[in-house]
Order: structure tokens, then sequence, then C-alpha cells
């Protein structure tokens, strides 16, 4: 119940306006430039409340293909801490070759770790101190409540640790707020331009993030 109550009590302390109704969604930057159709929003969907107060997540027109949860808190200190509950996509028949589209358009970069680095670019311009993500073990959906019910391939503790993360503790890894660069260096020749495109592309996205975040407003559902 602290958690809950801090997460919205950091939203109330924030310079920018992030709080909105369950109804209502804020879209963080539209990306017809890259797909027709594909947009960055931030929701509150029910049945991701346990594992965070808001969600990101990747839309291609009505459809919701990847989302990543999240919550807020400020420790007795005053740092602003993010911590990532939940990392999940769509278990539909159409949904590998979705991703496996969304991969290729994004420059090689899977659609769970755009995500991961769209919420840096969040983090870094709230002023976020500490990003820090759930271990596999600890998720929410490995509690005996679920009995076992919920099936999902992906390991969190491989993500996080490919994405640069540490150990903290049993129940959480911390993960670096700067932008995951690879030194083209040691990428092979014929692979760098594919590299430089993606760079392009989210150093492009961190500028009309920071650019749009702070004169957002929340629109009904049908009006995404």
């Amino acid at each position: 119940m602290h958690r809950i109550i801090g997460h919205y009590s950091a939203i109330d302390s924030l310079a920018i306006p992030l709080l909105f109704s369950v109804q209502e969604r804020l879209v963080l930057v539209r990306l017809d430039h890259v797909r027709p159709g594909m947009a960055l929003v931030l929701d509150q969907p029910k049945w991701f409340l346990r594992e965070g107060g808001l969600t990101m997540s990747l839309f291609l027109g009505p459809f919701r293909a990847f989302s990543i949860s999240f919550s807020l808190y400020r420790t007795a200190a005053g740092h602003l801490v993010t911590t990532i509950g939940a990392v999940q996509g769509r278990h539909c028949e159409e949904a590998l070759s979705i991703y496996r589209d969304l991969t290729h358009t994004l420059h090689g970069l899977r659609p769970r770790d755009f995500l991961i680095e769209m919420l840096r670019i969040v983090c870094r311009f709230l002023k976020v101190d500490e990003l820090v993500a759930v271990s596999d073990a600890a998720r929410c959906h490995r509690h005996p409540y679920f009995k076992g019910t919920f099936m999902d391939s992906q390991n969190y503790d491989a993500m996080w640790e490919d994405r640069g993360g540490r150990t903290q503790g049993p129940d959480f890894y911390t993960l670096p707020l700067a932008p995951a660069r690879r030194d083209l260096a040691t990428v092979k020749p014929g692979k760098r331009s594919m590299y430089r495109r993606r760079f392009d592309l989210l150093d492009g996205l961190d500028a009309d993030v920071c650019r749009h975040l702070p004169h957002l407003h929340p629109v009904r559902f049908a009006d995404c």
C-alpha cells in the first residue's frame, strides 16, 4: 500500500501532468514515419495494475502489440525511482509474425528492447535517479495465488542482463539509465549501417518525446 500511495505521490510531485483516468491515454509520440499507424502510448490498463501504475505500450493502430508496466516512488532521501513490474507481448496467432516485422522495422531492435529504451528516455526526462526491474523469481505471476497457471516464455533475469542490468538482491535488477549504445567498432562491417540507423532513430525519438511530453493532454480511447 505504501508503494501504491508513493506512486501517485511521486506523480503529483512531477513538473509535468501524468495524472489521468483509466479511460484516457497519453500518446507520447506517433511513429507513422517509422511504420504507418504505430504509436507509443501511456495508459493504465486494469490488467496491469498488479505490476505497475503506468503502462507504456507500442500500438499498431488499435492493436496493443507490446507493453512495459512500471511505477514511480520517492525514497526517504527524495530520490525518484522507477520500478518495472512487467514486460508483456501478445499470445495471439499472428504475434510472431508481427514481432518479426517490427524487429526489421526497428533496425534489428526487438519490440521489448525498444520499449525499455523508450522508458529510459522518459526516465531521463523525468530526472529519475534509479531504474530497477523485478527479477524473474519475484514477478507477480510467480506468486502461489496463480497456481502456476500463467504461461510466459520470457525469462526476466536474462532480459535485464541483456540490457545491462545487475542484480540488486534476490528480487530486483538495477538497469542503467544511459542509452544502450554498442561500439560500432565491435560490430561486423555488414551490420554497422543497421546499427547507425537504429541509433539515429532512438536519438530522434529522444528529442521528440522530450519536446512533446510537457505539452501532452489525455485523450479518450476512441481518439487514439
